[in-house]
């Protein structure tokens, strides 16, 4: 139930976003397909297709990067056109400013072989920008809702200025950031607001067209999941 309710949001942040483009977790987690899309209404009273796309985490022990071709084929041929998948920072800046983007050509390259959208997370940030080597936890100059947060801007300019023009529109700056715990260790909800702030004046002063989106998931009510 969960699954298919997941894919079902993305679908959605994606029509809300105005999207009528053909565009993370396993292959086949959260699939949504349809050959002739539904059109709904927006919450800015917009009318257009439903986007459906799949969430995929290269990161799990059955897919890993080497797996990242099949499965957009996949995604394609079960006629969802988005894809939301998480970016390797450390890859693509293991020292500061010095950037490989080898990484992100080649995601956005497959993409576009199979007609996907793709809504990119920008990753937690490397070893070198993390307190104690904790890359969950917030950048060392990211932690406090004053800080500068100078090495998320300069990478998230650098980012975008290079990737827009392969096709990076839609941009997720934290993966479940409501998750404390685990994936915003140690820090506050003002400091992430603060960073979330970052990140979109960093991409919009790269291409003003980028869309930011949010990373959380919500749990499914009790009474949603009674309808079902």
């Amino acid at each position: 139930m969960a699954k298919s309710v997941a894919g079902l949001s993305l679908a959605l942040v994606l029509s809300a976003c105005g999207s009528s483009a053909s565009a993370g977790r396993q292959p086949g987690a959260g699939t949504t397909a349809s050959s002739a899309p539904p059109t709904t209404t927006t919450a800015t009273g917009e009318t257009g297709a439903i986007t459906y796309g799949i969430d995929v985490n290269q990161f799990d022990a059955d897919i890993g990067a080497k797996r990242v071709p099949q499965v957009l084929q996949m995604i394609h041929a079960a006629g969802a056109r988005a894809v939301r998948i998480g970016g390797v920072w450390a890859t693509v800046e293991s020292s500061p400013g010095r950037f490989d983007w080898s990484s992100v050509d080649r995601l956005f390259s497959l993409a576009r072989a199979d007609d996907l959208t793709v809504l990119f997370e920008l990753g937690t940030e490397p070893a070198w920008d993390a307190p104690g080597g904790n890359t969950n936890a917030p950048p060392v100059d990211c932690n406090t809702p004053a800080a500068s947060c100078t090495s998320v801007s300069e990478y998230v300019n650098a980012l975008v200025t290079h990737a827009a023009p392969e096709g990076l529109h839609y941009l997720v700056p934290r993966n479940e950031p409501q998750n404390f715990a685990k994936n915003w260790v140690g820090g506050t909800a003002g400091a992430y607001a603060h960073f979330e702030q970052v990140v979109y004046r960093a991409a919009h002063h790269a291409d003003p067209s980028i869309r930011v989106l949010s990373g959380g998931t919500e749990q499914v009510s009790v009474a949603l999941q009674a309808v079902q």
